[in-house]
């Protein structure tokens, strides 16, 4: 019996088609398009993601430094008769050229030992942000004298304070070059942050005495 041999056609159609270098070439390229649309996308998720956290931390920071701040200065208290219950603003001299406050505070809880009267400074600190040091005050607490020192918001890189005396702003309050006491009280205090990656200030009004 003569076998009968089969035309190449049938051959070829039993065999599967392979991809073709062209074909290759575009699964590749529409692969990498998803991929890179994929990691774009997520990209710029962690990067709004990141910037709403910079933002939070931001807005925390400057709660707390203006609740710390409002809250010691609403208590502050100066004395005729005492010569350590005095209110000095100082412009420009504290550490990273920006302004310092010093004050006598009646707040309870100022973390001196003996409770009530404590000596507080605010100022910057450069790569510490805002700091607060407390003194015990000399006429209640003469040996606290070394002050603790307290971050109070991190993230502030420059601090300048202006104080009101109801006609007038000034930004120097009971130093040498101002001509107000430093027995005295300015009647506001407005107080301008910044902070860090932030050339825009945040400024904040404090109303410290009320006269009567």
């Amino acid at each position: 019996m003569e076998l009968k041999k089969m035309p190449n056609s049938h051959c070829r159609n039993l065999n599967p088609k392979g991809f073709t270098l062209l074909e290759l070439l575009i699964s590749i390229t529409i692969l990498v398009m998803v991929i890179t649309t994929v990691y774009a996308a997520f990209s710029t998720g962690l990067k709004a993601q990141k910037k709403q956290e910079e933002a939070n931390y931001r807005n925390q920071s400057l709660r707390q430094a203006w609740r710390m701040m409002a809250r010691d200065l609403r208590c502050a208290y100066v004395s005729d008769t005492n010569k350590n219950a005095i209110f000095i603003g100082e412009h420009n001299t504290g550490a990273g050229n920006s302004d310092k406050i010093t004050f006598v505070t009646a707040l309870p809880g100022t973390g001196s030992k003996y409770g009530g009267l404590a000596v507080v400074s605010y100022y910057v600190s450069p790569g510490k942000g805002l700091i607060k040091e407390n003194k015990g005050f000399p006429s209640y607490a003469p040996e606290e004298t070394e002050g603790r020192l307290f971050e109070a918001a991190p993230l502030v890189k420059s601090l300048d304070i202006t104080y009101f005396d109801g006609k007038n702003w000034s930004e120097e309050w009971g130093t040498e070059n101002s001509k107000i006491s430093s027995f005295s009280l300015p009647l506001q205090v407005q107080i301008k942050f910044v902070f860090e990656n932030d050339k825009k200030p945040v400024t904040e009004l404090i109303p410290v005495y009320v006269k009567k």
